[in-house]
């Protein structure tokens, strides 16, 4: 648990661990809002805390639509602790640990903006010391902020901010670091005038401001639909690997065949792999005729496996209130697991925005072991959530580990999940949208989980 921290502040629920630093989502009770709290406890050193104070307040003199805002920071009994808005995203880190990435139509946007955020400090004399995918924050149709200023040390400088600001955005779009492979070739629809800009950015040869101003006024972002065949370095690669392979499969029959007086006639084989999201399946080609008879057993082709995602048994369900009643629409919880997609749970209907309320409400769910995949249909759009694990149903609010945050855009949700032990998965409610006059609700048809 956190040091005592103000009686304003009502902690609601534990967001993670970054770099020695908690997070929780808090109430704000005075203000009836909720923040995102950051606090550095008792076994951090007290010359620790008061840089990280220093560096708060440092934050404070710039603003930028990209940036965190911080609403209040002081020393507490055992720590510190800093009250920042609460943007319903999760830490850029959390997102890329689950598998998440940006579309190219978002990441240019957001590229621009996290720049123009980095130079606005710049202006004020700032140096960030510390971007990486830890100190950004982003959810889906919300512009992604930059945080978590860092205590000023003799080894950052401007330069530095812009090309760990590089780094963090080529992992952010590939999920790992470029190795100065462009980004346009290895994800579809960013521009190749963006490989240009992060690239002098990455040498040191463009400012903050610079960077901002290039990122904003390049092309827009490609359709993908438009690459000519080949243009893909990873097409190449897969092209390469596999006339490599059909010329070690031509050698390996030369060989198997050099002891012969008279060489068989060569016999062909076509292995063909057809893959679609729910029924992967496998098929070969009957051989071609030959002329030739006798023919001596050939050894058989080669067949190309995958294992395809299998539905597994129904998830035990329940609602998870602990700011109201104690229950949510308990009694349609059925519907969800009926197999019925014309039957509906739904949450209760608020006359007010859920965060004017209550800090959320949230399904838990308990799937059969080896679950990988969660599919959600009929989720009202529009639905901002927040995904979390832990190893028991019943655990408290604070023992619960996110995984993904986002908002429902369409009426299905297929999520593949990260690598966790079998366990509980929380889909836990930070709003509801509006679907009619005084009406914020959302509704689900069936879950179902994959493995």
């Amino acid at each position: 648990m956190p040091p005592p921290l103000p009686e304003r502040y009502r902690l609601e629920v534990r967001l993670g661990r970054i770099e020695g630093v908690e997070e929780w989502l808090a109430t704000d009770t005075v203000l009836d809002r909720p923040v995102q709290l950051r606090v550095l406890g008792p076994e951090t050193a007290p010359s620790l805390r008061e840089d990280y104070l220093q560096a708060v307040r440092l934050s404070t003199v710039a603003a930028h639509p990209n940036l965190l805002s911080v609403y209040d920071a002081g020393a507490v009994p055992g720590g510190v602790f800093a009250a920042y808005e609460w943007t319903g995203g999760a830490a850029l880190s959390h997102r890329l640990a689950a598998g998440a990435k940006p579309s190219s139509a978002e990441f240019q946007p957001n590229a621009a903006g996290l720049a123009g955020a980095l130079a606005t400090l710049h202006e004020a004399g700032i140096v960030h010391a510390r971007i990486s995918p830890n100190t950004i924050y982003y959810s889906v149709d919300h512009p992604a902020k930059l945080g978590g200023v860092g205590p000023p040390n003799d080894e950052s400088t401007f330069t530095s901010d812009v090309v760990q600001l590089v780094e963090t955005l080529e992992h952010w779009a590939i999920g790992a670091t470029s190795r100065g492979l462009p980004l346009s070739e290895l994800v579809d629809g960013i521009a190749p005038a963006i490989d240009d800009i992060l690239a002098d950015a990455a040498a040191g040869q463009l400012t903050s401001s610079e960077l901002a101003a290039l990122l904003a006024a390049a092309p827009a972002t490609t359709n993908s639909s438009s690459r000519t065949p080949g243009a893909s370095r990873v097409g190449v690669w897969l092209t390469t690997g596999l006339i490599a392979t059909a010329i070690g499969l031509v050698g390996m029959g030369t060989l198997l065949s050099a002891g012969s007086v008279s060489p068989p006639p060569l016999q062909e084989s076509t292995t063909t792999l057809t893959t679609t999201l729910q029924t992967p399946t496998v098929t070969e080609a009957a051989p071609m005729p030959t002329v030739q008879s006798p023919e001596p057993v050939a050894p058989p082709a080669p067949v190309l496996t995958t294992t395809p995602p299998a539905l597994l048994d129904v998830p035990i369900v329940f609602t998870l209130d602990p700011y109201g009643g104690g229950g949510e629409m308990d009694h349609r919880l059925g519907f969800l697991v009926d197999g019925d997609r014309d039957t509906t749970w739904r949450t209760e209907r608020y006359f007010d925005p859920l965060s004017l309320i209550k800090a959320g409400v949230g399904l838990v769910m308990t799937p059969p072991a080896g679950a990988r995949q969660l599919e959600l249909w009929g989720i009202t759009p529009g639905t901002v959530y927040t995904l979390s694990w832990a190893e028991f149903p019943n655990a408290s609010l604070e023992e619960w580990s996110p995984v993904a945050t986002g908002q429902t855009t369409s009426g299905a949700f297929f999520l593949t999940l990260p690598h966790q032990p079998d366990g509980s998965w929380l889909l836990w409610f930070t709003e509801l949208p509006n679907v009619g006059p005084e009406n914020y609700s959302t509704s689900i048809a069936e879950v179902r989980f994959w493995g």
